[in-house]
């Protein structure tokens, strides 16, 4: 597991909860890349309903019925 400050945790906790209007039931953070030099960390949250990648900055979510695998690289031919 990569390490995580509570901060980090809020913050996409609070993100899903305002922007998606779902209670989120756990969150891990699973990745972190850096681009251009900008880090930008795939969170795999959970919610009642269903599951959701979130990417940080910016910060975006992504239904994870429509991506299964936070890399679609894997999926490219």
């Amino acid at each position: 597991m990569l390490p995580v400050t509570k901060e980090e945790t809020d913050f996409v906790k609070g993100y899903v909860e305002a922007v998606w209007k779902e209670k989120v039931t756990f969150a891990q953070k699973m990745h972190v890349e850096s681009i251009l030099g900008h880090l930008h960390a795939v969170w795999d949250v959970h919610y009642d309903k269903g599951r959701l990648w979130v990417i940080t900055n910016p910060t975006k979510g992504y239904g994870q019925d429509m991506w299964p695998s936070m890399d679609l690289r894997r999926h490219q031919a």
